[in-house]
């Protein structure tokens, strides 16, 4: 009687075991450090939307573009192509494929697409 009493008590002890391993599993402790977010970039995270504005560059001046028949000032502005490479403002001719994002009705950068057939 004792035995089958401890193999029961066993049983469910091993069942109880198994069913709350899966929930502390994800919890164990590792060697690991915990990644942090990278605060290197000048622009703070917000929670605003981002608006964009996608067209062809119809006009370019020092320091402005004309895209949709509006005027958006580049001075100070990230200039990337679509690989994520940083341009030079250089880049910027008539006929190129924009796209302006805007956050807080701020421009944060514009990406320049590579030249393609459509």
């Amino acid at each position: 009687m004792k035995q089958s009493l401890l193999s029961f008590l066993f049983i469910c002890f091993m069942m109880f075991i198994t069913i709350i391993a899966p929930a502390y599993g994800n919890q164990a402790m590792t060697n690991k450090k915990p990644i942090k977010p990278d605060t290197s970039k000048n622009q703070p995270f917000t929670n605003s939307p981002v608006r964009t504005v996608e067209g062809i560059i119809q006009n370019v001046s020092i320091d402005s573009i004309q895209v949709r028949g509006q005027y958006y000032s580049i001075a100070g502005i990230k200039l990337i192509n679509s690989s994520g490479e940083n341009l030079n403002k250089s880049s910027l001719s008539a006929g190129e494929k924009v796209e302006i994002f805007f956050q807080e009705g701020k421009i944060t950068s514009i990406l320049i697409y590579d030249d393609m057939l459509e």
